[in-house]
């Protein structure tokens, strides 16, 4: 059986590669067409954001509780099935007009895609032993930012070639066509790899942590508003301020998935040299405060120094989102059940999301770009105040928890 896992581990990584991959791609092409739809269709921003607080709001419910029933279903048929509905509703949505049917199509998208990390997850864990499961989930954190860019070029392309709707369509089609080929070759996944805590210490560690996880479930709000909220505005803020075609910002906007491919390895081995992983959550905080700062003292000064502050500010906060759903569940393990805080935290950067969608749109719109990116740059600081609470009482959690286990 080891052998057999053990040849079917490249296969099964390739597929839930290429499956998440393209699901980025299809939920990011909204965003990536963000100045289509308020300069094309003169949609204001404020009714924009709800489209995508929609998408955030269900992926976040849809998260715990795929996350609770992931164990007890076929995660290659519910891959499969996800991945093929959520190709049809993007065709669905590239022909709509109105913006209450696509908030409302995109909403059943963010429910749907919400069934996909947590069977990823679980296939990639069934199969070979911990190193290559190792080396298969780092692979697998690059598919944010590759989906991200191929979004983003995509939609640039059919934004110069005046035919930005295709891009729904493209995505629609990858989408199903990801989702065959999972239906067809992936094998079937034989359960987590390793040994399980039971549910009764599970549900007690959780009640033990939960002074500590209550501060990391706001971090985890906090730091995804700063990561999606500069990723998601900053083409049109170089539309309004520097007159920039559309599909010319959508490249530039490239530039910080580029970036993000390295936040995986970065968030890993610098929890790892540090040897707390919400101390570097911390130190990556300020990092993105400085890049915010960049961003609001050149924004109307300098492209480039724009771009550099949007650059660093978006790494320090990708990185912390990197630390936060996979490094700090690994690293406690031995007290809660690693891929059930992995998702709750999850969960809650996506209510993060939501706000990001919504909250800078009504900032913008009543007060300008200034008062986005000072929103930006009070959550980078809460983020650092609250972490610091959050491993002052995660200390004290383990300590407690030690001394009542001798």
């Amino acid at each position: 059986m080891k052998n057999k896992l053990s040849s079917n581990t490249g296969l099964v990584i390739f597929l839930c590669w290429i499956g998440y991959s393209v699901a980025t791609f299809g939920r990011i092409n909204l965003t990536a067409n963000i100045v289509n739809f308020t300069n094309v269709t003169g949609v204001p921003k404020t009714e924009f954001g709800a489209v995508g607080a929609a998408f955030a709001i269900a992926y976040g419910v849809g998260q715990l509780v795929n996350g609770v029933l992931c164990e007890r279903l076929n995660s290659r048929w519910i891959l499969s099935i996800a991945l093929i509905l959520s190709g049809g509703i993007s065709v669905v949505v590239g022909c709509l007009k109105s913006i209450v049917a696509i908030s409302i199509f995109w909403g059943l998208n963010g429910a749907i895609q919400s069934m996909l990390w947590c069977h990823v997850i679980k296939s990639i864990s069934s199969f070979g032993d911990s190193k290559s499961i190792s080396k298969g989930l780092v692979i697998i954190t690059t598919t944010t930012p590759v989906g991200t860019i191929a979004a983003y070029g995509v939609s640039a392309l059919f934004t110069f070639l005046g035919a930005w709707r295709l891009t729904f369509f493209v995505s629609g089609g990858m989408l199903v066509l990801s989702g065959v080929l999972i239906a067809l070759f992936l094998p079937a996944a034989s359960g987590e790899v390793g040994k399980k805590l039971p549910i009764s210490r599970k549900n007690s560690s959780f009640v033990a942590f939960l002074p500590s996880l209550i501060p990391m479930f706001i971090c985890a709000i906090l730091l995804n508003y700063a990561n999606h909220g500069l990723t998601t505005w900053m083409p049109n803020l170089l539309n309004e301020y520097y007159d920039m075609p559309e599909y010319f910002s959508i490249l530039l906007t490239m530039l910080l998935p580029v970036v993000g491919m390295l936040c995986g390895i970065t968030a890993v081995k610098s929890s790892e040299r540090i040897g707390n992983p919400i101390i570097a959550s911390i130190l990556f905080s300020a990092i993105a405060a400085v890049g915010v700062v960049v961003s609001m003292v050149f924004m109307r000064v300098s492209v480039v120094f724009l771009m550099v502050g949007f650059v660093v500010g978006t790494f320090g906060a990708h990185v912390d989102n990197s630390i936060y759903t996979a490094v700090l569940p690994s690293s406690l393990k031995g007290y809660l059940g690693s891929g059930m805080l992995a998702g709750v935290i999850d969960a809650f950067c996506y209510v993060g999301t939501a706000l990001s969608s919504q909250l800078p749109a009504i900032l913008i719109e009543k007060s300008g770009y200034e008062s986005f990116l000072a929103s930006e740059l009070i959550v980078c600081l809460l983020f650092a105040v609250i972490g610091t609470f959050a491993n002052v009482m995660l200390n004290m959690c383990k300590r407690r928890f030690d001394e009542q286990k001798k």
